[in-house]
């Protein structure tokens, strides 16, 4: 009598539960990033999703007219650690102008309660 499970179908492998052999563990639950096989080790990172904040900041490029410019965009807030890293980083970026600043969640810790006590000066 043949093997009844010779003629089952061979199962599929879940592409989002599977690992890349360059990965020693599992990603963080907030990780939305899909990591391949193939990915380039400078692009070995987590990330978390991406929340969208705009922002209007001065323009950092040089123009004939006098006085700043104001310019409008969208900066993204994300955590993106090198799978290797020891520090969880938090970013705060715009592609569109290549503002970016990279620091530590205790940096950002620090940050977010000066700006705070910033803020509430300014009221």
């Amino acid at each position: 009598m043949p093997d009844s499970a010779a003629h089952e179908p061979p199962q599929q492998l879940d592409e989002d539960s599977e690992q890349p052999s360059w990965q020693m563990q599992p990603c963080p639950s907030w990780c939305v990033q899909r990591h391949q096989e193939d990915d380039f080790p400078e692009e070995r990172r987590h990330q978390s999703p991406s929340i969208t904040v705009p922002a209007l900041w001065l323009s950092q490029e040089v123009s004939d007219s006098a006085g700043d410019k104001l310019v409008a965009g969208d900066l993204n807030l994300l955590s993106s650690p090198h799978i290797d890293g020891l520090e969880i980083m938090v970013t705060v970026a715009d592609d569109d102008y290549g503002l970016c600043l990279e620091v530590t969640v205790e940096s950002m810790r620090r940050l977010h309660h000066s700006l705070g006590r910033l803020l509430g000066a300014l009221s």
